[in-house]
């Protein structure tokens, strides 16, 4: 029981930052900021749902 836990928290968490992450780029998107801020805006909106994939993984081998 204390796995399916672990799945439904893991898929929550890669949804959410997901979605955080899509909902910044549409709003850096439309925004009037220099090339600079954009791409440093983009290089952390790409890397939040990454970590949060990365982390969910290392969690789940750390697990078995």
């Amino acid at each position: 029981m204390k796995r399916s836990y672990q799945v439904l928290i893991s898929i929550i968490a890669i949804v959410s930052s997901i979605l955080s992450a899509s909902i910044g780029f549409g709003y850096v998107g439309g925004s009037s900021q220099s090339f600079l801020v954009k791409f440093l805006c983009d290089f952390a909106f790409i890397i939040t749902p990454i970590s949060t994939i990365w982390l969910v993984i290392a969690l789940i081998r750390k697990g078995k």
